[in-house]
């Protein structure tokens, strides 16, 4: 059980490395923001990924 919710937590972590390294890259195109958009309004997605997520991009922004 412990084992799987840190699994879930560093890919959770691991995805959001690699949404901020293709962010960084796509800032100055504005293109950032379709990737924000995308990933605010999938709806599959549950809400704390989402807030996690948008939270570590602004963040490093």
């Amino acid at each position: 059980m412990l084992a799987s919710q840190v699994f879930t937590a560093f890919r959770r972590k691991a995805l959001g490395f690699v949404i901020l390294s293709i962010a960084k890259n796509l800032w100055p195109t504005g293109a950032v923001f379709d990737l924000l958009e995308f990933i605010l309004f999938k709806k599959q997605m549950n809400t704390h990924f989402q807030k996690n997520i948008t939270n570590q991009i602004f963040y490093y922004l």
